[in-house]
Parts: structure tokens; sequence; C-alpha cells
């Protein structure tokens, strides 16, 4: 967690003010010693960033898995479980071991709108209403409806291995209604004043981080939607078809109701029309937390080609009925596909730099699942300096200029406990040093800091981090390229 400290200016008024009173005393001196006529000097604008960050983080996160389970997901499903280790892996490799965790697992069934003439799941009201899943025999206590594992595993309400535990609870099967309410499933399941069965999940201070695994692109549509009942509209056409075709945009239209082809890159999403608009559901997830630009990330196993250069968003008839059908966009090499998520990229993309995309017909899930676990591994343990950092001397190599202080708890405040640098060869009253280390994921100073300790102190320390910056972008310390 990282915040700005309100003394910062009085810190670079005292640094300015420090250096501007010796400044007069500098001519004289030199000239005492050297006759030659002094140059005008350019002094080089200079400000102190001060940075906290708390030493034991928040260390709870509640994780939200969205598993489609409409037709042709089962494969899905069994990649998805069989990496799900992936990337508990990384988690665990959060200092202190796997944070404190919820896992829920929720399907992408909401039924087909209350009013649904047809038959078979979307006649069930609600579908599954973005309850958490559970079944017998998962390991899962009785009562309880998702994981919860405390303090590195030691507290859990489970029995048996944590990834054997949720790969039961995600085997959702792929018996659901086709048409999917990915996001829709999302929004409601979140919020316990609408699914109360879900009470509990979520905790004011943890981090949300959101998987959303589907094959399909999202269907979200009000209850009392007539879209899945207007068969006139649609006549001989698929489920997949219908959601696209009210859902998305081709170079600025509607795609027309009849065999069609446009480049995928000229296509987006519609905002609104018979579909819940996608900002909308993102401001609902957002007003979840007090600070959803640092407690929010959001990842999406989806259908997406590595690249989407020459691949063609394409609506054709097929199969025995001759239906119009959404022509998926990548297939896997074992013969499974997918539709363009065009509605499930744009929401995933709302997060900004904390939202991942992954292509579902990828043959193996694991770099995908390795990658959303790091990334919120970074986000839980994130010493990311912020800034570019002065070089102080840029003849010896980059040499920034920073001061670390752990502020442990005392009676009355805080007491400060300075941190020398590792190069010192000193260590702490606490037994700590520091050190910067490169990190690619630290835009702008490309540095973290890390400090070593022999062991980890009171709950609830600060850790206060003062580096020397450049006020000017083009301070000739703060333009080299990357430390």
């Amino acid at each position: 967690m990282i915040r700005h400290l309100s003394r910062l200016s009085r810190l670079v008024r005292w640094r300015t003010l420090r250096w501007v009173i010796a400044a007069p005393a500098l001519p004289f001196a030199l000239w005492a010693c050297n006759s030659t006529p002094l140059k005008e000097p350019h002094p080089l604008p200079e400000q102190q960033n001060d940075q906290y960050y708390e030493v034991n983080p928040v260390r709870d996160i509640d994780i939200l898995f969205m598993v489609d389970n409409s037709p042709s997901m089962q494969e899905e499903q069994d990649k998805l479980n069989a990496n799900f280790p992936v990337f508990m892996n990384e988690l665990k490799k959060i200092p202190g071991g796997l944070p404190n965790v919820h896992i829920g697992v929720i399907s992408s069934d909401l039924g087909a709108a209350t009013n649904f003439k047809g038959g078979g799941p979307c006649a069930v009201p609600g579908g599954n209403r973005g309850i958490f899943q559970t079944k017998p025999n998962c390991g899962l206590d009785p009562n309880s409806r998702f994981i919860s594992s405390f303090m590195d595993q030691t507290v859990n309400n489970f029995q048996g291995d944590i990834s054997q535990v949720f790969a039961c609870m995600a085997n959702l099967g792929a018996q659901g209604c086709g048409y999917e309410h990915q996001l829709q499933a999302t929004r409601v399941a979140l919020y316990e004043t609408v699914t109360k069965e879900n009470a509990g999940f979520l905790r004011d201070n943890a981090y949300l981080a959101i998987v959303e695994v589907t094959d399909e692109d999202d269907c979200s549509a009000p209850t009392d939607s007539d879209l899945f009942n207007d068969d006139a509209s649609f006549p001989m056409t698929t489920a997949s078809f219908r959601c696209a075709q009210v859902g998305h945009l081709c170079n600025g239209q509607p795609p027309p109701v009849d065999t069609f082809t446009a480049p995928l890159e000229s296509c987006t999403p519609k905002d609104g029309g018979r579909l819940i608009k996608v900002s909308e559901i993102v401001d609902s997830i957002r007003m979840l937390k007090k600070r959803p630009d640092q407690q929010i990330l959001v990842s999406a196993i989806i259908g997406w080609p590595k690249n989407p250069m020459g691949v063609q968003y394409k609506y054709a008839r097929s199969g025995a009925g001759n239906n119009l059908d959404y022509v998926p966009v990548c297939q896997s090499r074992n013969g499974g596909d997918a539709n363009g998520g065009l509605r499930m990229k744009q929401f995933v993309e709302s997060f900004g730099a904390d939202g991942q995309v992954f292509s579902i017909c990828d043959e193996d899930f694991s770099p995908a699942m390795k990658q959303i676990g790091e990334k919120l591994a970074a986000k839980v343990s994130n010493t990311c300096i912020s800034v570019k950092l002065a070089d102080t001397r840029p003849e010896d190599g980059i040499q920034p200029d920073c001061q670390v202080i752990d502020r442990v708890p005392a009676t009355g405040g805080y007491k400060d406990d300075p941190i020398p640098p590792c190069t010192s060869g000193k260590k702490s009253a606490g037994g700590a040093c520091w050190q910067l280390d490169p990190d690619p994921t630290c835009t702008e100073s490309h540095r973290k800091m890390n400090v070593m300790r022999d062991k980890m102190p009171p709950q609830g320390t600060q850790q206060a981090i003062k580096c020397l910056t450049c006020a000017k972008a083009d301070d000739p310390r703060c333009t080299y390229k990357n430390f």
C-alpha cells in the first residue's frame, strides 16, 4: 500500500532552503582558491519523493472465478482445473507464504430472462443466480460456499489439498444456459444485498481478483428482456449469433441478420441496446472498493486470437439445420474453438494495467494461470518506486539517494528505526538493510525496494522511503534509459 506523506511539501522546502542557505558561501570559497572567472551556475532542480509501504502489507485476497458452464466448455474447465496449482504456486511465493484467501466459483448461467418461453436450462428463472457453486464431497466444510484459507494454509474451512478442492468445485459441467450472462453473474455474485448466499466473501480491505473463463461473448441482458423470445427477428439463428448481433458493431454499424464478414479489428462492443452496458457493470464493481485502482485485478481467458491481424469476424450458416451462427475466431489443435469475446475484452481492459486477456484456444492454460498469479502476487507485495530517481553520481553508475526507515508502532505513535543500505555492511537495530532491485514491471524507476530482514517486524510497522527525484523531466540525472 502506498500513500504520499502530508509533510512532503515541508520536506521539499527544507531541502531547498538548506541548499539555498549554503549557496552564498560557495562563490567566495572558490574565488579564494581560483582567480579564473566563474561560469554562471545552473542549479539542478530537485525534489524529495516520500512514500509509505506497509511492511506487513494487506494479505487478504478475495478471488472470484466465473466459469462458463454452457455446452462446449467441459474441455476448458478441465484445463483450468489442471493448471490451478500453477496459479496457487505464484501466490505461495509471496513473502510469508500463501495470503489469506477467499476463493469462490460461479457459473455464467442466469437463465434467459424471467419470461423465457423455451425449455431446457435457460427456462430456470435466474439460473444459478450468481451463487457460489459447491458440491458434496469436494472437501469443503458443511455450510461453506467458498474456500477460506488463512495464516499460510494453517487455518482452513476444507479438508485436503486446496487445489483439489477448487478443481472439484470448478468442475461445473457443460449443461448450463447457452445465453451466457458472464458479466452480470459476476456483478450479482459480489453484491451481498442481491445474493445473500455469498455473504462474508468480500472483505473491505482485501484485494479483489476476478478471473473469467469462457469461450463465448457476454450476453448479459435485463431480467425482463424480450431478446431471448424474439424468434421473429432472429429466425433460424443460434444463441451465439443472437447475442453477437445485438452486442457488436462492425465499422460502427450493427451487423446484418444474415451472412456477414468483416475484419475482427473493425468490430467493437455496442454500448447498450438490448444488452446491459459493459461500462455499467464495470462501474458497479469498482464501487465495491474504496481504492479500486489499487484493489481490483481482472483477468480473462476468453475467445480471442493471439494475433487478431487478418482474423475475420464472420456470420455463416452451418449444421444440419443450416442455422445462422457466429463463427469462432480461434481454434485449438484438438478441435476446441471460441467466439470473439468483444464485450468480455472491453470489461477486462476497463481496468487498465490491472486487466489481462488470454486466449482460451491455447493448448495449455499454465502460462495464463502463471501470469495471473504473478500479477496478483505483485499487487499484494508491491514495493515499486513509482518515480524516476535522480542519479547523484553518474560517473559511478546509477547512484540513487534514498533513506529507508521502519516506523514501528509504539506508545503514543511510532518509533523510527533507520535502515542502512546493504552495501554499507551494516544492519538496523531490527536486523535489516535495503537494496534497490531491478524490476521491469515498476514503471518510471524500474526498481523496487527490497528490505532484507533477519525477521519480520511487529504487525502494523510502516516502511518510510525517501528518495531524491528530479522536478523536471529533462534533468540529465533522470534521463537514463533504465537502471
